[in-house]
């Protein structure tokens, strides 16, 4: 059985880390401005073109936090946490996130 290989979009549209640095600005702008809906599509996208950064994980889950979806959000909470565990901004929307859901923090 022949595997899917992971296509590394970055590398295909030619984006470097500036690039990607410039949609994330690009996303935070959005976000400060509480434009959460498009600061989303900027985040969803970095994810897409293969992020690593806990940052854009965090972001998104602290998006789906405020948009008062606690269960998205656990799901980006969770990832960044497995990337960094100590990162104290996920740390802290993972407990809201928690507790929107009803859950005790473990």
């Amino acid at each position: 059985m022949k595997k899917n290989k992971q296509i590394s979009w970055s590398s295909l549209l030619e984006w470097d880390d500036d690039t990607l640095h410039e949609l994330r600005c690009i996303g935070y702008a959005y976000l400060k401005q509480g434009k959460y809906e498009t600061a989303k599509i900027f985040f969803e996208g970095l994810l897409a073109l293969g992020s690593t950064e806990v940052y854009d994980k965090q972001t998104l889950g602290a998006i789906h936090l405020q948009k008062g979806n606690g269960k998205k959000a656990l799901e980006y909470l969770e990832e960044a946490l497995e990337i960094d565990p100590s990162h104290e901004a996920t740390c802290l929307n993972h407990l809201k996130a928690l507790f929107m859901c009803g859950q005790n923090a473990r």
